[in-house]
């Protein structure tokens, strides 16, 4: 009864929202722009914190000291460590949370790649390798660092083809051909195995030739050698015409007829539609099937589980292995420290060519954030938990924070040089987070920051529902009515926030906004990745 007088109540309130005190601001966008100081910080903090994991020359020494192995992993003990495993549970068989993928890898008896997971270790089956984790987690750099722990001799043996879904295959008309292209030019490049090679594609179809030689066509070779060359040139170019068929073909002949280990890694098909991860899925499948080579699919939980009940996935039996966050502040730590490294020339092949960077300003700044971070359990929280495990977001807000406008780093630079023992403080960090590059705080362009106070009607005590929703969530109360996972069902939220006076539209509206930016998780994450309709209830 309170509930309904409540909703009666609620449609003749004042449908309009008043106006924020923000709106006296002249301009409340005003954009802040950088000094020429803290632009050229930010140009060069940019190249050795972020683009810089992209140059090839570096990308072996990246790969190993950028790193963080899986037993940092198990160290994170954040809250969201607890519902990524949540989450990862719900997608396994039978509720059963799937194994972690773990980076070690050593060479067998035979040269035979060993891998820590059992279920690696059978040799290349015929199912894909499903790879889970969220937006972020690092998945590119554990596959990257996977291929560069192998020693030379394992190297040799070994073609990894990396497939990156998110950076390529855009301009393609679609991912099988982007697939069918991009597998045979990495062989090219990298291996120097050409699949169209004249030798190789003999190689590949001796068997069809001995039998073309037996056919009506093969009688020419007696009586007319030119013709019966034609012919069998078109035989080869034939089955070379279906770009399918002979990938398949050539790499089952490398598998088996030089016996070469094959990896094959779709990555960051993640970042792409719904659709587009589902075809990729279809492809590894494909690819798996022939027993030639191991594959990798890297999918986020909510949309594999969405697959898995839905999609293409609901026909498979698939094996499943999962990828947890890094330690944000371990993330920043290595590479703020490999960073450093190359601005002083220490790391090769810079130091082997024996250029000196001389980068005397960023190197001050970056020395004092090191500092800073190691020696602040306040700053590693706040890292962690403001990038929800997202190790793309919290590299980005450690760089963006290099050159910020809102940051006197100059100020710091001056210090550090002069005094060697600078230390930014939370404030300096957290700022940068609310303001990003306005001068004032703008909900919209803040990727990292929410207005817990904001409000969707135009009751005033809508102020404090995101508040009393945050403490009912973390409250004894709340955690009484948590499942196995650690969630609260949308309908206890409802009915507790009822109690207080809230309809169900005001609760639906806080709980989206909460989602959105982070401040609360779903089951599936969905809120982020998956489209969700208005009408459907929050989980």
């Amino acid at each position: 009864m309170k509930i309904e007088l409540t909703g009666s109540l609620a449609s003749h309130r004042n449908p309009r929202i008043p106006p924020k005190a923000a709106e006296a601001i002249a301009e409340p966008l005003q954009f802040r722009y950088r000094n020429n100081f803290q632009d050229n910080l930010k140009t060069l903090s940019s190249f050795l914190l972020e683009e810089i994991e992209d140059n090839p020359s570096l990308k072996s020494s990246f790969s190993k000291e950028c790193f963080v192995p899986l037993e940092a992993n198990n160290r994170h003990l954040l809250q969201s460590k607890n519902i990524i495993a949540g989450r990862y549970k719900r997608v396994g068989e039978q509720g059963i949370q799937p194994e972690a993928l773990n980076s070690a890898i050593e060479a067998g008896k035979k040269g035979d790649l060993i891998f820590k997971n059992p279920v690696l270790n059978n040799g290349p089956g015929s199912r894909p390798i499903v790879v889970l984790g969220d937006v972020g987690v690092g998945k590119t750099s554990f596959f990257e660092n996977l291929y560069e722990n192998l020693n030379q001799s394992e190297k040799a043996s070994t073609y990894f083809i990396h497939i990156n879904l998110g950076l390529r295959a855009n301009l393609c008309a679609d991912v099988k051909t982007y697939v069918l292209t991009e597998i045979p030019a990495t062989l090219k490049n990298r291996y120097d195995v050409d699949i169209d090679d004249a030798g190789f594609v003999k190689s590949i179809y001796y068997n069809q030739l001995k039998d073309f030689d037996r056919s009506v066509k093969g009688l020419l070779k007696e009586i007319d050698r030119a013709g019966y060359e034609k012919e069998r040139i078109a035989f080869l170019s034939e089955h070379v015409s279906r770009k399918d068929e002979h990938l398949k073909a050539s790499l089952g002949h490398l598998s088996q007829g030089q016996k070469k280990q094959i990896v094959l890694v779709m990555d960051n098909a993640d970042q792409r539609n719904y659709e587009i991860q589902q075809e990729a899925f279809l492809i590894a499948q494909e690819l798996a099937a022939t027993r030639n080579l191991l594959v990798f699919i890297a999918l986020r939980p909510s949309t594999f589980l969405l697959s898995k009940t839905t999609g293409a996935l609901s026909a498979y039996q698939n094996k499943i292995l999962t990828i947890s966050p890094p330690p944000a502040d371990k993330v920043v730590e290595n590479r703020l420290v490999f960073a450093l490294k190359v601005a002083e020339g220490k790391i090769e092949p810079v130091a082997r060519s024996n250029i000196c960077l001389q980068l005397v300003n960023v190197v001050a700044f970056l020395r004092a954030m090191l500092r800073s971070i190691r020696g602040s359990d306040d700053i590693r929280s706040f890292l962690g938990n403001i990038t929800g495990g997202n190790t793309r977001t919290v590299i980005e807000l450690i760089t963006s924070f290099c050159g910020s406008p809102n940051v006197d780093s100059k100020k710091i630079v001056e210090i550090e040089q002069k005094s060697g023992n600078y230390i930014v403080p939370l404030h300096e960090f957290t700022k940068h987070a609310l303001l990003g590059e306005y001068a004032y705080y703008n909900s919209q362009s803040s990727n990292v920051a929410c207005n817990i106070f904001d409000v969707g009607s135009s009751d005033p005590r809508e102020h404090f529902l995101s508040a009393l929703i945050i403490s009912f969530l973390g409250s004894n109360s709340g955690s009484g009515r948590r499942d196995n996972d650690g969630f609260v069902t949308g309908n206890n939220i409802m009915a507790e926030m009822a109690v207080q006076g809230f309809v169900e539209e005001q609760v639906r509206h806080s709980l989206r906004r909460l989602a959105r930016k982070k401040l609360v998780e779903t089951p599936h994450a969905h809120y982020r990745e998956i489209v969700v309709q208005n009408e459907e209830p929050p989980e």
